[in-house]
Order: C-alpha cells, then structure tokens, then sequence
C-alpha cells in the first residue's frame, strides 16, 4: 500500500502503528522517506482505558478497538494535519486520492459505502459503510465524530453482528444522520473491492484500470491469502467475481508482484533468500510475476489500518502493522467485507 501511495503521491508520509517488535525494527530500519514508525506501548500511554478492554477482546477485536484511536493520536502528535485519512493497509492505489478529496469539499468527514453487488445484499449486517477509508479534517465536527466513536469501540467492538453493531465498522451506520459535515463520497473508483467489483464495468484506459469509465483510485484486496512461495488465493468468488484475464492483469498482477517482492527482499534480509533481487521496486512490472491462484487458505500474516492528511500540502498516512504472529483467519472470512 505505502508503495503504491507514495508512486502516485510523492509527498505522502506514514504513520505506522507497530504491534510488535520485529514490525517496529523492520519500519524503522527500513528507513524510507515519510515514513514514522509507532509503538504500540506509546499508544497504550496515550490512551489507558485500551490497556482496560484489552484482557477483554481476541487479539483482532483489539486492533478493531485501536482504529478510532489512531487517527486521534496522529492529529495530536501532527500539528501541521489538516486532515487525517484512516486507510486500511491491504490496498493498492493506481492513481492520486486527490479526487475524493475535492469531492470531499468543506466536509469535516469522508466515508465510502461498500456498494455491495446486488447479490451480496445480505453482508450489509457488516456495516453500511467500510472502514478501508475513513477523513477526519482537524474541526469540531471531525472532532465529535471521532470522540463518539472512540468511546464506543472502547465499550463494545467484537466480531458478530449484534444490535445493529459490528466490530469497530458498523458505527459508521449513522454517521451522516447524526451528526453534521459527515459526506458519502461517490466516486466508483475509491474503495473498489472484491464485494463491489461484479456491480461495475471494469474497463483498461492505456493499461490502468477503470469502473463503468472511471479510473480506480484503489483497490481493496480483502481475504487475499497467501497459500505458499508465489502462489496466492485471491477469494473472489465468494464475492461472485470471476478472476478473469482482465481482472488479474488491470488488478492483482501489480499488487501481487509487489507482495513477491517483498517477500523475496525480506527473505534475502534473514539470509533466506536464494536469489540476488534488485533493490529496485518494480511497480507494475518486473520479472517478479509468479502468482498462481492456489486452493487453500492460510491465516493472515499481517493487518493494517492508515491515516492520511488533506491534499493541500504533503499526504499524511498512518499505519497499524502486526508482524510474524498470525491473526485469527476465521474473523476474517466472517466479517466479508471490512
């Protein structure tokens, strides 16, 4: 994702929430430019009542419980955010957010729908809304919603669907009724997604890819499994797509020649590796184009969250890694759409 970022956005810069050790020391060794590595425990610090819900949640409803905080602690720490973006981390931009930043206007906050296919009808119990991309500009409006919403992930954020209520994303329900300055944006190509994707025409302009016309922003590669060395699950067709020619060259191609990359780099770090990789990222192409589609499923290795700033100036993203200890799969597959 930060990859992707920063080709189209140059001055972005990051904001990694680390979960762990080996996350925090891979961030901050890594050294790329904008990029701001997070302690968990500093988080912990800021904010006390976590450390009082912790006990109390699976270790992903703890980092569901971490995501109205985050973005909080980002405009404190950042005085010069105008805005912050919360951002999930398993996406992939193709072209520059600043399109749902100007539709976002004088709003003080941003949400995206899931915009689930017609078939898909019953997953709206996972929310209206999704939480892969969430503004909040620096106002009191902003200010209200992030604070209402702080303080119920804190009372209740688990992994059912309860009351109109699921996990940290079916908050957002009511969002635009209850409160002022809270904009839907509507462009297709933001937050386009396995659970959307069958709704819209997906088309090729010079080799980028496009929705009923429009260029994709981003898309969301939710429950993408890596199944062993270059082979990955895609799990589309329990959203009811297809992973044809097109979708896999306009779509998943980059994206997971970016993950073979990086898999490759970190191996040859541990002295694992068996190959001499070019210390150059090939976004978009390279000889690093291996994946296969494979038959089962593995946990997920990682689970991320970002916060970003308004477009007038640099983009300011934030970012919640855990490392090599694996989540829970099975939230994963229940939530559908997150």
């Amino acid at each position: 994702m930060w990859r992707s970022l920063r080709r189209v956005e140059p001055r972005a810069i990051l904001w990694v929430l680390c979960l762990d050790d080996e996350v925090f020391e891979l961030v901050t060794d890594a050294a790329y430019p904008g990029l701001h590595a997070i302690c968990l425990s500093d988080v912990e610090a800021w904010e006390p009542d976590l450390l009082r819900v912790k006990s109390q949640r699976s270790r992903i409803e703890y980092y569901f419980t971490l995501s109205p905080i985050l973005p909080s602690y980002v405009l404190e720490r950042d005085e010069r955010a105008a805005s912050v973006t919360y951002l999930d981390a398993d996406l992939w931009f193709f072209t520059s957010p600043k399109a749902l930043f100007q539709e976002l206007g004088d709003a003080s906050v941003g949400v995206i729908a899931h915009r689930f296919a017609a078939e898909l009808d019953e997953k709206n119990k996972f929310g209206k809304y999704n939480v892969g991309w969430v503004t909040f500009r620096r106002d009191s409006r902003a200010n209200a919603v992030l604070g209402d919403w702080r303080v119920r992930c804190l009372e209740w954020c688990f992994d059912w669907s309860e009351d109109g209520r699921f996990a940290d994303q079916g908050y957002l329900n009511d969002w635009p009724e209850r409160f002022g300055g809270v904009k839907v944006l509507e462009n297709p190509g933001g937050n386009v997604a396995p659970w959307n994707l069958g709704r819209y025409m997906l088309g090729d302009k010079s080799g980028s890819p496009t929705v009923d016309g429009r260029p994709v922003i981003f898309f969301h590669f939710h429950g993408l499994r890596r199944t062993g060395r270059g082979v990955w699950w895609p799990r589309l067709r329990a959203y009811h797509v297809r992973t044809t020619a097109m979708v896999y060259r306009l779509l998943s191609q980059p994206y997971l020649r970016a993950l073979g990359w990086e898999a490759d780099h970190r191996e040859q770090r541990e002295g694992r590796g068996r190959t001499n990789r070019s210390s150059e990222f090939p976004v978009g192409g390279g000889a690093h184009g291996r994946s296969k589609l494979g038959p089962r499923n593995l946990l997920r290795d990682w689970l991320g969250l970002a916060t970003g700033r308004a477009m007038t100036s640099s983009f300011h993203v934030s970012s919640l890694f855990k490392g090599s200890n694996r989540v829970r799969g099975a939230g994963d597959v229940v939530r559908g759409a997150r």
